[in-house]
């Protein structure tokens, strides 16, 4: 951050038992250097009901807009969610916040997208928020689908692609190298149908009747976790394996055995899977859904395949399975993608050129 710079990140506070990507990012970002120094200011959860909502962070306004207004910063960075009750929540931030050159205003968009029957309405209460939107300098999306989605409803406010961040600089290295032996597959996140899980034991049940090779393992729960495992049942005994839920070491060492992640999600926004998978050098078998359009390029840092298609999750895994140099080249590449793109000191260097811009 430069000698000048007084920083607001308004989000969930770090020290919370928050969930979800938005909370991830927020300890993220009060991790680097440049926000040692940085004010954290909680609005407080909007509720799904709005009204409630509503009702609940106006408790918060005016103690947020006593040090928005007393703090003297030079940038305030918001960080939200594209759903109706937190966009709305945004836009009572904004409210509060003084008009002027004067903080910097940028707001950062995670979880949602601009479709569907709620946001078609938008463009008709559009003059209604405008004042607000224009105290933005630049807002920001984690994927391409997100953007063209603001654009089409915010043609005249300035916008662009950022990126989550791990909170190390350090790679994850293999015990073994990839050229030889059993295929070791890995799924990593929530166990819901729109993750593509189904899609992945038929795509294993497929596979069973070609090869004995190789093993997939889901490190994850979820609603949809009682039923993969019965259907997996049907499979040869150890071609899949359930872990549960794992973080840090335990997480990391699965990681670390894994030859390849998959992710064909039917939806994604930015997931912390492919971060963690590109760290330790595992190539990613995935949709082109969300920020995995541009994250992941196809034959560099892993294997693109169809949302619902098992033929394509079959010959992406044959491939890898038959082409090991191809492996440990995809391997490298996701090494270096994530030194130089979505490691902790990528991050650094991200905000502290957007903190420096005037």
């Amino acid at each position: 951050m430069c000698e000048h710079c007084k920083v607001c990140i308004i989000g969930p506070s770090v020290e919370g038992d928050y969930l979800g990507g938005v909370a991830t990012h927020m300890k993220t970002l009060k991790a680097l250097t440049c926000f040692q120094d940085a004010v954290v200011l909680d609005p407080g959860s909007m509720h799904s009901n709005v009204r409630a909502g509503i009702f609940h962070i106006t408790r918060h306004i005016a103690d947020l807009r006593k040090v928005i207004l007393h703090g003297d910063f030079s940038h305030v960075l918001i960080n939200a969610s594209i759903y109706p009750a937190s966009f709305v929540k945004m836009l009572m931030i904004l409210a509060v916040l003084p008009r002027g050159t004067k903080p910097i205003i940028h707001v950062f968009f995670h979880g949602g997208r601009f479709s569907g029957p709620i946001w078609h309405l938008l463009p008709f209460v559009a003059f209604a928020i405008r004042p607000l939107m224009a105290k933005v300098r630049k807002f920001h999306m984690l994927s391409p689908i997100q953007a063209a989605g603001f654009a089409c409803l915010f043609p005249q406010h300035e916008h662009g692609l950022f990126a989550n961040y791990s909170l190390s600089d350090d790679v994850l290295q293999r015990d073994q190298p990839r050229k030889d032996g059993p295929l070791r597959l890995l799924f990593v996140g929530r166990i819901v149908r729109e993750k593509g899980v189904f899609d992945l034991i038929e795509a294993m049940r497929v596979l069973a009747g070609r090869r004995n090779d190789i093993t997939l393992a889901f490190a994850g729960d979820g609603p949809a976790l009682r039923e993969l495992r019965e259907i997996s049942k049907t499979l040869p005994a150890g071609m899949v394996n359930f872990k549960g839920y794992l973080s840090g070491r335990a997480l990391d060492d699965e990681y670390r055995r894994a030859d390849a992640v998959l992710l064909p999600s039917y939806s994604e926004g930015f997931s912390y899977t492919v971060i963690e998978a590109m760290r330790a050098g595992a190539p990613i078998i995935c949709t082109n859904e969300g920020a995995l359009e541009y994250i992941v390029q196809d034959g560099k840092t892993g294997l693109k395949v169809e949302a619902r298609d098992v033929l394509s999750i079959v010959q992406a895994i044959e491939k890898i399975d038959d082409d090991r140099a191809l492996l440990e080249e995809m391997a490298r590449n996701c090494h270096q993608y994530f030194r130089e793109h979505l490691s902790k000191s990528a991050a650094e260097k991200y905000y502290r050129q957007l903190t420096e811009m005037r």
